[in-house]
């Protein structure tokens, strides 16, 4: 056995934390817990545990075994090695002195059974924990149908409708440049026009004179 520290969360200046000093002599055990109003003996949450199962515990039951006192009174003696713990399919186990701890495999979950088991110097305590698989969503459609679905096409979007429609534009400036623009295309049609005109006189002329030379004769 070793004296022990304990273990503390610490956060910036007025948030919540958690966390227990503890150690041991040969006829006692300590333990120091928070007194201001935002510790807690057991804390989860701010900028520890990210979010998940957060927790802020005041109560808690704490159990303490003599393993080995080191006289010859000592009724409880740990074979060493300690026997592996019982397995669990799925599951994987970490062992740290008389404790282990279960943790399931990717792709399963547990059923909600405690994951921690002890050994008291004999043998392991039992726990019910089961890893089971995590189940598929019934009749679970498939990423092709789905994203058939999503798609849409370019021609039903309000952006390509947009494209085909002139927008209203009030401002003064906009309509300068409008009525500019009509009047150089109706400028150049209307030179177009006119270098015609002579040219259409002379047929016209022409076509008249001869006429009337025919008809003379």
């Amino acid at each position: 056995m070793f004296h022990a520290s304990g273990s503390v969360t610490v956060g910036r200046s007025g948030e919540n934390f958690g966390g227990v000093v503890y150690g041991y002599t040969s006829s006692e055990v300590l333990l120091w817990t928070p007194s201001a109003p935002t510790g807690h003996l057991i804390y989860v949450g701010g900028v520890w545990g990210g979010g998940v199962d957060s927790m802020a515990v005041n109560d808690a039951q704490i159990t303490i075994k003599v393993v080995k006192t080191g006289g010859a009174a000592s009724s409880t003696v740990w074979s060493s090695p300690l026997p592996a713990p019982v397995n669990i399919t799925n599951a994987d186990v970490m062992v740290e002195c008389n404790y282990a701890l279960y943790s399931c495999r990717e792709g399963y979950y547990s059923n909600g059974a405690s994951s921690y088991i002890v050994y008291d110097g004999q043998a392991w305590s039992s726990t019910a924990m089961e890893c089971r698989p995590v189940p598929n969503p019934a009749n679970a459609t498939p990423i092709e149908e789905i994203v058939r679905h999503l798609k849409i096409s370019k021609t039903n979007t309000s952006a390509y409708e947009r494209s085909l429609k002139c927008a209203y534009d009030p401002r003064p400036s906009s309509t300068a440049i409008g009525g500019v623009g009509v009047a150089v295309l109706c400028l150049f049609a209307a030179l177009i026009i006119i270098a015609d005109c002579e040219g259409i006189y002379r047929n016209k002329e022409l076509l008249c004179g001869g006429t009337e030379t025919g008809d003379s004769m």
